[in-house]
């Protein structure tokens, strides 16, 4: 079971730089169409996470057009077509970053992982794009086995085996063929899903999300009667996550999961990312609510796993 401070980052430094600015044959190259920068200045500070731009850029739509803090300028600021188009060159850059740059320090492991995968975790997550799990628990290649889906959510199991998805075939094929011995459900703030079914709206144009979204219900009715696990949060984070522990429960309805657990060869934990804080908590049962895996936290956690009979 690997937790976020339990290891180091492990290369993230270069994969957290990718996310920004883009990087070819080693080398820091400034974003297209980027102002230079004025003679004598300072080398342009490399920005995790948004290309670093130096003047106030105007953005297609903005209210009153209004201009905005270039540095903060961001993928979601500009157009569509836009934003395609630099979504793909980033990829494709970083196809070739990866050739460059990673491939010949992890060519040699991808080879064994060619024999075979044996993770010992199954993490379940929001496909949310702001979710990154191999980042914030840094975690390599063939460490997790993974299921991500529109809100984190697990149909609870049904006998008629024509109606499972994707959830229900991971499962079964995890604890059956893998060494899983822990499943994680992620939830995460401002889901959404979650916001959606918090604010009750549905909308016509997306029929198989409202329908989807049945399978955390449960977690909202719970909510309206009270329930809660952190009254500092808003609305639709307390919902993100009771959401959590809701589908915990649906887990505990597969037969291949108790069956395990009452074995003993497996555990099930919570845990709830917090994208603005970029913080990771689990839930603590002892108290009733999420707990932040800080370094101390981590540690008592780990002792328990080492003490576990």
């Amino acid at each position: 079971m690997l937790y976020p401070t339990e290891l180091r980052a492990r290369g993230g430094e270069r994969m957290i730089y990718g996310l920004g600015a883009e990087r070819m044959g080693g080398r820091w190259r400034p974003p297209e169409n980027s102002p230079p920068r004025k003679p004598g200045g300072a080398h342009p500070r490399r920005y995790r996470g948004y290309p670093p731009v130096h003047s106030p850029v105007k953005i297609p739509g903005h209210p009153k057009g209004q201009p905005v803090d270039g540095r903060k300028r961001n993928l979601w600021h500009v157009s569509r077509p836009e934003r395609t188009q630099n979504t793909v060159k980033k990829l494709l850059k970083g196809i070739v970053d990866f050739r460059q740059n990673v491939r010949p320090q992890v060519k040699d492991t991808f080879a064994q992982l060619a024999l075979g995968q044996r993770p010992d975790s199954l993490f379940i997550a929001c496909s949310d794009s702001r979710v990154v799990p191999n980042l914030f628990a840094s975690t390599e290649p063939g460490d997790l086995f993974v299921i991500r889906n529109v809100g984190n959510l697990i149909p609870p199991f049904s006998e008629d085996h024509s109606s499972h998805g994707s959830e229900a075939a991971a499962i079964e094929f995890g604890l059956a063929n893998l060494p899983v011995s822990d499943i994680i459900v992620c939830g995460h703030s401002e889901c959404g899903a979650i916001g959606a079914l918090s604010a009750g709206t549905k909308q016509p144009d997306v029929p198989a999300f409202n329908c989807w979204l049945r399978h955390a219900q449960g977690s909202l009715d719970q909510l309206e009667a009270g329930a809660t696990l952190g009254n500092h949060l808003e609305r639709h984070n307390q919902l993100s996550q009771l959401n959590v522990l809701d589908q915990l429960e649906h887990l505990k309805t597969y037969p291949v999961v108790r069956e395990r657990m009452a074995r003993g060869e497996l555990r099930l934990h919570g845990w709830y990312f917090d994208i603005k804080g970029a913080n990771v908590y689990e839930y603590e049962a002892s108290e009733g609510c999420f707990h932040l895996i800080d370094e101390a936290y981590a540690a008592v956690l780990l002792n328990r796993e080492r003490n576990r009979p």
